[in-house]
């Protein structure tokens, strides 16, 4: 895993990686745009997340939104 997260990681500045791993973020709301930052934070390295959404799943909301319905 750690080879792994070393090359995902190997264009970041190994000043700021540290940074964002010690980041807390959070993110109001997981529908079409907020579930898009959580994925786009996820992939740069953000420690930790913190969504909240008291939304119902809605089947005519998934094609915006980067989850499942199993999720």
């Amino acid at each position: 895993m750690k080879n792994l997260e070393k090359k995902f990681f190997s264009k970041h500045d190994p000043k700021i990686l540290p940074l964002l791993r010690a980041s807390v973020v959070g993110i109001a709301g997981a529908g079409g745009l907020g579930s898009s930052v959580a994925v786009s934070l996820a992939r740069a390295g953000i420690g930790k997340l913190i969504i909240v959404d008291f939304d119902r799943l809605e089947v005519s909301n998934l094609n915006r939104q980067q989850y499942f319905w199993t999720q």
